[in-house]
């Protein structure tokens, strides 16, 4: 199985052919997490802890870090939905052409910049609801 190169990880604010690219992003990452049901009890074989199949929450937080552009809008249209904690549409698309769609918060958002370094931000978002994977 041939490797992929990270730059092809893009998180786009948008679905489908109207989906626009997060502007100047360098880093992008995400984790699935599924909190368990533990249902573990005196009866229990062993004493081995059990869990429950398919219960509990799933999760999806998506991580992205980049470069401010001059005159570019993704900066304010990253302080404006974590603001607003609205739930946005937003499209991962990696591996050349997998793609997971869903509906997701800004939860963070920061801006820094060393004195004589460029201006970059770091953003967290994270899953509400069902995503899908294609």
């Amino acid at each position: 199985m041939a490797a992929t190169t990270g730059r092809t990880l893009l998180l786009k604010f948008g679905t489908g052919t109207g989906a626009t690219t997060v502007a100047a992003a360098r880093t992008v990452g995400f984790t699935i997490a599924g909190e368990p049901v533990d249902v573990t009890n005196k009866d229990t074989t062993g004493q081995m802890r059990e869990l429950l199949a398919a219960a509990g929450i799933a999760s999806l937080q998506v991580q992205v870090a980049g470069l401010l552009v001059s005159g570019g809008t993704q900066d304010s249209d990253f302080i404006n939905r974590a603001g607003s904690r609205s739930l946005d549409l937003y499209t991962l698309a990696f591996d050349a052409s997998n793609t997971i769609v869903g509906s997701f918060q800004v939860t963070s958002f920061g801006i820094s910049g060393g004195y004589n370094d460029a201006q970059e931000f770091s953003a967290t978002l994270e899953s509400s609801g069902a995503w899908t994977l294609a």
